[in-house]
């Protein structure tokens, strides 16, 4: 079983709007821990999500996941969870509206690490995703990486650099950043060269991460870990919707890691489920057919 911690949730509400008036209106369970619980469903495995939810937003947020199937340990808090309005035309977003991130409680956030805790001892592999809400403590990832690392449970962090940065110290078996993230605190410029992303991968594995995965987005990942570095491709595709893509690698990451493959073919999968989801316009849409067919399509090339 794959586990998600991800704290922030977010009901998504997108109305299509045409000449004359609605044309669609769809609701969807969001948030970075969502979308990587249902791609790793696409993919043909189980997942639970710990998160927080609280208000009428978190009660849709709860039936929508028993909707797709997903399951979860959402832990119940006061204030409401966040949720997106989204109005498009032709499916390309106009204007966005979004309630804020929630504040909790000590007892709230006791609440979700209890939740996260239990769930890691019954995981094979664990995601840590998202952002952190006021009112956390800020060794909450790292104490949880430490007890899921006990528990022989493997880790992927894909959390905001603020918050991935101290987990290193608890030796994740992969962190999955992307080069946007790190242009602020590596001062990388707009288009870096090869050598900068590869210090900046060996500098990550140099303080703590066991594997690294930084995804150049269009351009694949480069993957660094013990006496290799790997440079992997996906083949040209014309993007319907780019974002999303990361969270899809991601899922793809656990699934090959849940599924004991070697690194290198984990990495591969998680390469093709990127570029399956920016096929289509939906999050955490990586069709386990289309990504099966763009496996094959990866390029590796060794660097070190």
């Amino acid at each position: 079983m794959i586990g998600i911690v991800a704290p922030v949730i977010a009901l998504e509400i997108s109305a299509e709007v045409k000449v004359g008036g609605l044309s669609t209106l769809c609701f969807h369970p969001g948030g970075q821990g969502a979308d990587i619980a249902r791609a790793v469903g696409e993919m043909g495995e189980e997942s639970t999500l710990v998160a927080f939810a609280g208000g009428e937003t978190g009660t849709v947020f709860r039936s929508l996941l028993d909707a797709y199937h997903i399951n979860h340990q959402l832990v119940p808090i006061a204030a409401p969870a966040v949720a997106v309005l989204k109005l498009t035309a032709d499916y390309r977003e106009r204007e966005l509206f979004q309630l804020p991130s929630p504040r909790v409680s000590r007892h709230e956030s006791d609440d979700l690490f209890s939740a996260a805790s239990l769930m890691a001892m019954d995981s094979k592999v664990v995601v840590f995703s998202g952002v952190a809400v006021e009112g956390m403590p800020e060794d909450f990832f790292l104490t949880l990486v430490r007890h899921a690392n006990y528990h022989r449970a493997k880790t992927v962090i894909d959390l905001d650099p603020d918050l991935m940065l101290p987990v290193l110290a608890a030796h994740p078996t992969v962190v999955k950043p992307n080069v946007d993230q790190l242009r602020g605190l590596f001062q990388l410029g707009e288009s870096p060269s090869a050598s900068e992303l590869l210090d900046v991968a060996q500098e990550l594995h140099r303080r703590g991460a066991e594997n690294v995965v930084l995804s150049l987005g269009s351009l694949g990942a480069l993957a660094v870990g013990d006496g290799f570095a790997l440079r992997l491709t996906g083949p040209k595709v014309e993007a319907m919707v780019e974002r999303g893509a990361g969270d899809c690698m991601v899922a793809a990451l656990a699934v090959g890691l849940a599924r004991d493959l070697p690194f290198e073919e984990a990495v591969k999968l998680g390469v093709a489920a990127g570029c399956a989801k920016v096929l289509r316009h939906g999050l955490g849409t990586c069709r386990r057919d289309i990504t099966r067919r763009l496996l094959s399509k990866v390029k590796v090339q060794t660097i070190v």
